[in-house]
């Protein structure tokens, strides 16, 4: 699972450092990795707003994915980011826990 704000941080990243064909190996990349890529509505702005007002500290682009989790129903996320761990109702596994 992935949102569309994932897909535009990978454009924005790679087209900032003036690496276009890697944002589109990305870009491309993380479609076919993710058999759902949820889109970002009002919805999932609000509930952004409300965790970033519960949670201090947490990141806008954090909270819009966290939000895309809640509103989709999904609790657990693999990432290095310990935003996660701020969100009540969202488990962070990080990744160095599989090597």
């Amino acid at each position: 699972m992935s949102n569309t704000e994932v897909l535009q941080e990978i454009l924005n990243r790679y087209f900032s450092i003036g690496k276009p064909e890697i944002a589109e190996t990305a870009y491309t990349s993380m479609i076919q990795l993710c058999q759902t890529v949820f889109p970002v509505s009002l919805e999932e702005t609000h509930q952004a707003l409300k965790l970033m007002k519960a949670s201090p500290g947490i990141t806008s682009p954090d909270a819009i994915h966290a939000a895309t989790m809640i509103n989709n129903g999904i609790r657990e996320i693999i990432s290095t980011d310990s935003h996660f761990d701020l969100i009540t109702g969202i488990k962070r596994i990080d990744p160095a826990r599989f090597s």
